[in-house]
């Protein structure tokens, strides 16, 4: 890319680099939104919203409500601090931002990606998205494939934390920002990891007996108990399908809200796939087999988000 720019004498500040998976598959005008966002000449990476396709299988579904609610809803608020995480599909970045990074822009880390957008930003460049546009790719119905990616995600993740004095030692970063970043890139060691722990101990405590011998099950008020710990994360679960809800026309607002117990199921892969990074990093591992796809049909016209996600909540 770079030779070609000088090739053709081209501004490597005018020049955008696109990174799309052979599964991806971006909305009806997404390259112009994004480019939007790039007339700003301190924005030197974006990145798109991602969608799962195939959602009317419940696994599908997860992914696309963890995609589309919980990770799309949070990286939306980062563009206020100008820290939206890089991602590998629906990647769009600046060249010249490309070349005050370096020769080799994207690392050997396992999530390079959330490397280059921590690069970025380190160098006084911001990194946005919209809320206008969106990539849609293919979700795992395996459930060790499913694991495996994301103890993969969670590794990189946490390996990432080296970098934060890297992030406070550079002037360029603004204050905004760099509380912002720390605080994304401790996620898994102040809230996955002991949630986890907190979690199930809560769970394991009413099955344990008490003092008297007595299982503590028969005890109502320890279910009570239960329940009341569990109410804040089920309330958020509820308030992000009702999110999930009016940014999708593919489920109607009852069923959404009946999604939100299982969401759960996404709180406990975070845990168990936390956890298997914390053994893989400790282990040493580093090498990964990448995500293996599907193949699919030719994309019909009309059709390039797949369904009827071409005008899926966009705002």
């Amino acid at each position: 890319m770079r030779e070609h720019a000088r090739r053709e004498g081209l501004d490597p500040g005018r020049v955008l680099v696109c990174v799309l998976d052979a599964d991806g598959r971006m909305t009806p005008g997404a390259a112009s939104r994004v480019t939007e966002r790039f007339l700003d000449p301190a924005v030197g990476g974006a990145q798109l919203a991602v969608r799962i396709r195939g959602r009317h299988r419940w696994a599908l579904r997860l992914q696309d409500l963890e995609f589309w609610a919980l990770s799309a809803l949070t990286q939306f608020g980062r563009i206020a601090t100008g820290t939206v995480s890089m991602g590998g599909n629906g990647q769009f970045s600046r060249l010249s931002a490309l070349d005050s990074v370096g020769p080799c822009p994207w690392s050997d880390s396992l999530t390079e990606d959330l490397d280059l957008g921590i690069s970025l930003a380190a160098r006084g460049w911001t990194v946005t998205s919209t809320t206008t546009a969106f990539v849609s790719q293919q979700g795992l119905t395996c459930p060790r494939r499913l694991l495996r990616q994301r103890t993969r995600w969670y590794h990189g993740h946490m390996s990432a934390i080296r970098r934060l004095p890297e992030l406070w030692a550079r002037p360029s970063v603004g204050l905004a920002g760099r509380v912002e970043l720390t605080g994304y890139l401790l996620v898994p060691y102040l809230v996955t990891l002991p949630a986890s722990l907190v979690q199930n101990y809560a769970l394991a405590r009413a099955w344990c007996g008490d003092d008297a011998g007595m299982p503590r099950l028969v005890h109502g008020a320890v279910w009570l108990n239960v329940l009341a710990w569990q109410s804040l994360p089920l309330a958020a679960y509820l308030v992000s399908m009702v999110l999930y809800w009016r940014r999708t026309d593919d489920l109607p607002l009852w069923k959404a809200v009946c999604w939100s117990p299982a969401v759960m199921v996404c709180m406990y892969l975070g845990f168990a796939a936390g956890w298997c990074a914390v053994w893989q990093i400790l282990a040493r591992r580093r090498h990964w087999a990448k995500t293996e796809r599907a193949v699919e049909g030719p994309v019909m016209s009309g059709a390039a988000a797949g369904g009827r996600e071409g005008g899926g909540g966009l705002s």
